[in-house]
């Protein structure tokens, strides 16, 4: 069986600083949930939706440049039809 290859050292800096982001995005929507139940505004949950959607996307982006320095330090070569499936997966 092949061996995956790590895309985050574990106790990486990147490690710390993408657990750190997934814990604000997971502060987040358990704040969303907090404003369902109290029945806050929809305008106010929609901005908070989106908060929570840009934060995500910035993570995603985040993973991708860090598959890329992982790939480039260990010396691979990152195949054309790799590149397509990533940034298809970022989309």
């Amino acid at each position: 069986m092949k061996k995956k290859k790590e895309v985050i050292k574990k106790g990486d800096e990147e490690e710390i600083k993408i657990l750190n982001r997934l814990s604000r995005i997971e502060g987040q929507i358990r704040g969303i949930r907090k404003m369902i139940e109290e029945k806050k505004g929809c305008t106010d949950i929609i901005t908070q939706t989106n908060a929570v959607r840009q934060a995500i996307t910035m993570l995603a982006a985040e993973l991708l440049e860090n598959e890329f320095i992982c790939r480039f330090e260990r010396g691979e070569k990152i195949k054309k039809e790799h590149l397509q499936k990533l940034f298809k997966l970022q989309n």
